[in-house]
């Protein structure tokens, strides 16, 4: 759906990063973040440092985030 309708939600979604920059606020639903344990090949299960931790972000902040680290 997104790929079919963005140049409809492209104007809203940059309205929105828009918004949230002039702000300085970051919207909760946007802050979730959820972690995922990947276990390092070759390395056996039994201790934490066997698993590295990926997080996983709101796409809407990875797209502010990305457009921040363009600008400065």
């Amino acid at each position: 759906m997104l790929q079919q309708g963005f140049e409809l939600l492209a104007g809203k979604r940059l309205m929105l990063l828009r918004a949230s920059l002039a702000l300085e606020y970051i919207p909760m639903s946007w802050r979730h973040t959820r972690v995922v344990f990947i276990p390092i090949p070759g390395k056996t299960l039994s201790q934490a440092k066997s698993l590295r931790p990926i997080s996983l972000m709101s796409p809407t902040l990875k797209i502010l985030e990305k457009l921040l680290d363009k600008t400065y």
